[in-house]
């Protein structure tokens, strides 16, 4: 039962204990009472453990070059460090490239370069544990340069999904710019 539903039977208990004060309603309606009282607090508990339901301390995603040419790679660096015990089901970093055009019918979106890797299968987390992980992703040698104007877009995103079982998929991106050769 959520929070507000037991708040609003709390509002019609003391509307009708007013009225059978004394009788032996009176009594049925203490031990509902009882009964929404015990389940407000079960729905508090729960919504504090929603909102702390971070299963990461840290999940940090940092990049050692910030600029690649064609041809050359995207070093990047994944840090987690667990809350509690987790296990991953898997964690992939992705490099891809869009070209974004504005025409008459709306923003056109479409996928240039597409580079999967995935970098940890079914691991393990204990709580406190400091996981460190290396990735290079390759920009192609014949890869366009990012490049924006009023019109198009040319941009490069690396993104990394750290799926965790029973808690769903962790997600990370941000754009990179690829230079000219």
């Amino acid at each position: 039962m959520s929070i507000l539903l037991s708040v609003f039977l709390a509002l019609i208990y003391f509307y009708l204990a007013r009225f059978y004060r004394g009788r032996i309603e009176g009594w049925v309606l203490s031990i509902g009472w009882a009964l929404v009282l015990v389940n407000l607090l079960r729905a508090f508990l729960g919504g504090l453990y929603r909102w702390d339901r971070q299963p990461f301390r840290r999940f940090e995603l940092g990049l050692k070059d910030d600029r690649a040419r064609p041809g050359q790679d995207f070093r990047l660096e994944l840090v987690l460090e667990a809350r509690r015990s987790l296990k991953l089901a898997h964690l992939v970093a992705e490099l891809r490239c869009f070209d974004e055009k504005v025409t008459e019918r709306g923003r056109e979106r479409r996928v240039l370069h597409e580079q999967r890797q995935v970098v940890s299968e079914a691991l393990s987390v204990s709580p406190n544990g400091h996981h460190r992980f290396e990735v290079k992703l390759s920009v192609p040698p014949e890869g366009p340069s990012s490049f924006k104007d009023s019109v198009e877009r040319i941009r490069w995103a690396i993104s990394v999904d750290a799926e965790v079982v029973d808690w769903g998929v962790f997600h990370d991106e941000f754009e990179v710019a690829v230079a000219p050769s």
